[in-house]
């Protein structure tokens, strides 16, 4: 017991320290695992000796793993998303294999072991691209879509993968045997999934009335191992069974509490699979044999990104998109490795070409987030000229340019109809594209980092232009861009954060608007409304908060700042307060401010006096109330409700007639 607590803390320890040294160069957790197993590992300092441990644990992270992103899949989105789900994703699949396949073909691998290779090198990582993206603010971009929808197909395509390795290998035996394995395993994924689908929820739903943190914790885990174990008891693969019991259990009422209980768990295991894949790597056949190996990663990483990257321009994307696509999905995924194990079980790999797999994958996991910070240097340098002599700016003028038509391009457009102002969307989804234009309205296809295109819309007659989306690196481009084509036009941005606002502003952005900052301020409206706060001191709150950080980002001189603090400071303090006119009851006619001590017992502070048609400033404090009198406050709203009190006689009001 001892020694398997000591070898886990040494995993333990050694990806901690890994994790962090990557973290402060802005590489993702996944490389920090797998340098941490190359360390440790038997090619390393030999740290670890009873791998077999570490791998058992493993599995259980990949079973984990695989039920996550079950939980995560949705059949909604799954439709919403079917142009890029089924054509990208299947178009990148199947040419990836195929020339991979037709590569090894020529230097004389046979074709099985070729769509073996081209399957592992098909797959991307999941868990890389999720996390650049969602690390980059990215994951609603127009590339973020298209490198979510091909990763769904490939997490889809797992399962048949699984199912086609051992006939690749020759042991389907005969054609007939071959398809009624196939369909046998299929007819088991599908009982399965049934039975899932009918148990599940009704087992969930029992589990919750006992309102026990523990037995629903305990429940979750029965499930994911369960599923697991009844695949694996149909020769197929443990993570098949979890990733169907993920699925089902994602369109119930369950799925959010399941994948909290589940990831904490989830995260430790899956580490360890990375540790464990890396302590696999001889990382002296790098250096032996370089150019084989680091040649071999340079190859994978070039020929999968222009492979997305034609599947996207196929799809009518942007050069900007297609490039930022192929980067994202250039690597070799995590799936690809328990694919291997199995190939390498079956002989379709040797030692020495598994060897060479696990490098080649590790270095084009290290290699994407690299290339991605380095993609607006390679997005400048590759994209084609473009050809301003054959572009004919569409007839417009005094028009707004909407570029975006999610939520937010939307309501722009609604709220800019009825004024009558002429609208133009340019959108990169070209079946919003053809709606926008049957319901009538005006829509163009482009990418408005496009100078081109930019022209093609007018930008150079345009009063305004609305930038909706949520792509950082396109929003800074098309403001540049269309600051320069016109000096004069309105840009208004919508962006993620507010730590873009002084960047965007810099580059020409006329108005910023993060979208974190105001949901906080809705927040904090909401909030105040449930303490009783009128809407004029919600308003005034919104509007100080909105001064203070963005005129404190949007201008960088100290003596500005300072005056701005200065100046926001005070309206911090307005905007916790409200005014209110408070009618002198009967019962206080006659007193003064003097007398009942408002000021001291409620800490409201009397700034006005409206008597007939006059208004009488700062009041004198012996001025005496008069019938119809009307005393204007300001003071925080449970001050006001004592002076209420006190001039209605419910408080121990003195006067001092």
């Amino acid at each position: 017991m001892t020694h398997v607590l000591a070898q886990i803390l040494v995993v333990l320890a050694a990806s901690l320290g890994a994790v962090w040294v990557v973290a402060r160069g802005g590489l993702p957790s996944i490389v920090g695992y797998l340098l941490a197993g190359i360390v440790i590992g038997p090619h390393g300092v030999g740290l670890v000796a009873d791998m077999h441990l570490i791998e058992g644990m493993a599995e259980i992270g990949v079973v984990l793993l695989m039920f996550t992103i079950g939980l995560k899949f949705s059949v909604a989105e799954l439709k919403h998303m079917r142009g890029l789900v089924f054509g990208a994703g299947a178009s990148q699949m199947v040419i990836t294999i195929a020339a991979v396949a037709a590569l090894t073909g020529f230097g004389g691998m046979p074709l099985p072991r070729g769509i073996f290779i081209g399957l592992l090198v098909a797959m991307s990582s999941t868990a890389i691209v999720l996390k650049l993206l969602e690390e980059r603010a990215e994951t609603e971009s127009p590339h973020g879509r298209v490198a979510v929808g091909v990763s769904i197909f490939q997490d889809l395509a797992v399962v048949p993968a699984i199912l086609v390795t051992p006939m690749l290998a020759g042991q389907g035996g005969s054609p007939g045997q071959a398809v009624f394995k196939l369909l046998w395993s299929l007819s088991t994924v599908v009982a399965i999934l049934i039975a899932a689908k009918l148990a599940l929820p009704r087992f969930f739903a029992a589990i919750a009335k006992t309102r026990s943190r523990e037995m629903f914790t305990l429940a979750t885990f029965l499930v994911v191992l369960t599923t697991a174990a009844a695949t694996g008891a149909a020769g197929l693969s443990l993570a098949l069974g979890a990733l169907v019991a993920g699925v089902v259990l994602s369109e119930s009422d369950y799925a959010n509490q399941v994948l909290s209980d589940v990831v904490p768990l989830r995260d430790l295991l899956a580490s360890l699979f990375f540790v464990s894949v890396g302590m696999l790597v001889n990382v002296g056949d790098w250096f032996h044999a370089p150019v084989l190996t680091f040649g071999l990663a340079a190859a994978v990483v070039v020929v999968k990104g222009l492979i997305v990257w034609g599947v996207a321009r196929m799809f009518h994307l942007s050069w900007r998109v297609a490039v930022l696509a192929g980067i994202s999905l250039s690597q070799v995924g995590e799936f690809s490795f328990v694919l291997a194990l199995t190939g390498r079980d079956l002989l379709l790999l040797d030692a020495g070409a598994y060897q060479v797999f696990l490098s080649v994958t590790v270095l084009s996991m290290v290699a994407t987030p690299l290339l991605l910070q380095a993609a607006p240097w390679i997005i400048s340098r590759g994209r084609p000229a473009p050809k301003h002599t054959h572009v004919a700016p569409t007839p417009r003028s005094g028009h707004v340019i909407v570029v975006g038509y999610g939520v937010a391009g939307r309501n722009v457009v609604s709220v800019l109809r009825p004024l009558g102002a002429p609208v133009v969307v340019l959108e990169l989804n070209q079946r919003t594209v053809a709606a926008i234009r049957a319901a009538g309205a005006d829509a163009e296809f482009g990418d408005a980092c496009s100078e081109s295109v930019l022209l093609h819309v007018g930008i150079r007659t345009a009063r305004a232009l609305v930038l909706t989306a949520v792509d950082p690196f396109a929003t800074r481009q098309a403001v540049a861009t269309a600051r320069r084509l016109n000096p004069e036009i309105e840009i208004l941005v919508r962006t993620r954060f507010v730590g873009e606002i002084a960047e965007l502003h810099r580059l020409g952005a006329t108005s910023v608007v993060p979208e974190e900052f105001e949901a906080s301020i809705a927040l904090a409206g909401l909030t105040m409304r449930r303490f009783g706060a009128s809407e004029q001191a919600v308003s005034r709150a919104a509007a100080a908060l909105r001064g203070d950080d963005y005129a404190l980002l949007a201008d960088t001189s100290n003596e500005s700042i300072t005056d701005t603090r200065r100046a926001h400071a005070l309206a911090r303090v307005l905007a916790v307060a409200e005014f209110a006119d408070v009618p002198i009851p009967d019962g206080a006619v006659g007193a003064t401010l003097r007398g009942l001590d408002l000021r001291t017992r409620t800490g409201a502070l009397a700034v006005a006096l409206r008597r007939g048609g006059e208004v009488v400033a700062n009041p004198a404090p012996d001025l005496p109330f008069e019938r119809g009198d009307v005393l204007v406050l300001l003071g925080m709203h449970s001050s006001l409700q004592k002076v209420h009190e006190i001039l209605s006689g419910r408080g121990s009001a003195g006067t001092d007639r």
